[in-house]
């Protein structure tokens, strides 16, 4: 009796453990899910860089310029993180956002234009269909969140610069080799003075609204 009793409670806890798993396992990625993120130079030292993800939580990155490490890199993510980045894909309604970005629209109607900035261009295929938005300037906030949530996703910090779990893991010795600040690895100290420098980093952060336009008018054009 024993035995027959034993085997049904195998099958019973087996079948569970599947359950379970099915349960926690993202659904509904497409196959052919994929996001490609990849920014481009300024006038300044903004990192050129791109990086993309696969349905499969596959990443590749390849640093350009104004990066730690330059070339091709490659890394394994979990795939509920790739779930995460398709819902924010439903969310924000990426497929509905406009193809590009390249003005701040005032709210009196008229648009103003700025100079020397990076552009970010975002790229996401799914079931078949493939969007790409060229964001320089004046993309909604949504949009700008969606670009970090993908760095964030992608861990592209620790190759752009240094992230904290990758701080954690280097030897004294190695960090006494990075430049301090680490933000003079992607600022050399000439530029760190500027006013204009600074900002136009505010713009890159999506602080359109609240800057100074009277500040900047060797940058900025209005057109009315």
């Amino acid at each position: 009796m024993l035995r027959p009793l034993s085997v049904a409670a195998i099958v019973v806890v087996g079948l569970g453990a599947s359950l379970h798993g099915s349960q926690n396992a993202p659904q509904g990625i497409p196959d052919d899910f994929a996001i490609t993120l990849a920014r481009t130079s300024c006038f300044g030292a903004c990192p050129v860089y791109a990086v993309s993800i696969d349905a499969k939580g596959t990443v590749k990155y390849e640093g350009k310029k104004f990066v730690r490490v330059t070339g091709r890199q490659s890394d394994q993510i979990p795939v509920s993180r790739v779930a995460e980045l398709l819902a924010t894909v439903d969310r924000i309604r990426f497929f509905e956002l406009d193809d590009r970005y390249r003005v701040i629209r005032n709210p009196d109607g008229t648009t103003t234009m700025v100079t020397d900035l990076p552009t970010t261009f975002v790229t996401v295929t799914r079931g078949g269909k493939t969007k790409s938005i060229e964001d320089y300037v004046g993309a909604p906030e949504s949009l700008k969140q969606f670009e970090k949530q993908i760095d964030e996703v992608a861990r592209t910090k620790r190759w752009v610069t240094v992230d904290e779990p990758m701080l954690r893991q280097m030897p004294s010795a190695a960090l006494s080799l990075i430049p301090y600040p680490l933000s003079l690895v992607l600022c050399p100290l000439p530029l760190l003075p500027s006013h204009d420098y600074r900002e136009r980093l505010r713009l890159q952060r999506g602080d359109a609204r609240r800057i100074d336009l009277q500040r900047l008018e060797v940058m900025v054009i209005d057109e009315r």
